[in-house]
């Protein structure tokens, strides 16, 4: 019996993250949202509304700020954290308008105490 000979082996095929697609994915994110956001929260990417776009956007670059290494992983930990922080979500309330809102007052707190600080010195 013969010995089946393999195929030449070619140069695997490298994908370019760094240009956008025609379909709008990007370096796995889609409308500059990470993929896994969107699993997250159980957001159908085909469906989504640009408010949870905007609102994932937020999230993410709020999150983001404070880490060191500011890796998709890194990102979904500190999420997670903050949502078992807030605790359960109130029936007929989304996961990510309650964390959203407790992000838009996080802010605001912050930015008062910016403001604050500025009229003590």
């Amino acid at each position: 019996m013969p010995i089946a000979k393999s195929a030449p082996s070619t140069a695997p095929i490298v994908l370019d993250k760094s240009t956008p697609s025609s379909t709008g994915f990007n370096n796995f994110q889609y409308d500059g949202v990470d993929l896994s956001l969107y699993s997250m929260f159980d957001i159908p990417i085909e469906s989504a509304e640009e408010t949870e776009k905007g609102r994932l956007r937020d999230l993410s670059n709020w999150v983001s700020e404070g880490l060191e290494e500011k890796s998709i992983g890194n990102i979904l930990t500190k999420i997670k954290e903050i949502d078992n922080k807030l605790g359960a979500t109130p029936i007929g309330s989304s996961r990510l308008n309650r964390i959203w809102n407790h992000l838009k007052i996080s802010q605001r707190i912050k930015d008062l105490h910016t403001q604050q600080r500025a009229l003590e010195r």
